[in-house]
């Protein structure tokens, strides 16, 4: 009987790079949504996406150096409403020696729970009043009538972030 060849290591195998790819796209494509454009107009569940929330913070941010607004006919915890995603006031700027983040609650105020991407930004200001950098936290769902507690990361040195 003749010597039998040594078998190849699976990583030098043709189907195991096939395979590799297959995993990789599929990957890609659940991440990716499968959407066509960032700015189409959701339906169902998904129609409070990120922007909403994004545009929610920024909002927030034109009037954290402001007095707090009295929303006219309405009493609730609320600072901004936008679609169906409400930023809960009580949001806060939190510091130690090591980070900055901005920590607080954004309520969705819909029949239906969001699942979709929502990010929310705060921009961050030094003691002259310059914009030195967004703090972000991000989701993929929040519940019908749910609350999701948020921790953006401001990626600046805390030392330097007086205000949101």
């Amino acid at each position: 009987m003749p010597p039998s060849k040594p078998k190849k290591p699976i990583y030098k195998r043709v189907w195991f790079w096939i395979v590799i790819a297959v995993v990789i796209l599929g990957i890609f494509a659940a991440l990716g949504g499968g959407s066509k454009g960032g700015d189409e107009q959701k339906s169902g569940s998904d129609k409070a996406a990120s922007a909403p929330a994004t545009s929610q913070a920024k909002e927030a941010d034109k009037s954290a150096g402001k007095p707090a607004e009295k929303p006219a006919a309405k009493t609730t915890d609320e600072d901004k409403v936008k679609g169906d995603l409400a930023l809960l006031k009580g949001w806060k700027l939190k510091k130690d020696e090591f980070s900055a983040h901005v920590t607080g609650y954004v309520r969705n105020n819909s029949d239906e729970s969001i699942n979709n991407y929502i990010q929310i930004e705060f921009n961050a200001y030094d003691a002259s009043g310059s914009n030195t950098d967004t703090c972000l936290a991000n989701t993929n769902t929040i519940d019908a009538h749910g609350k999701w507690k948020f921790d953006a990361i401001c990626s600046q040195n805390p030392s330097e972030i007086k205000t949101v």
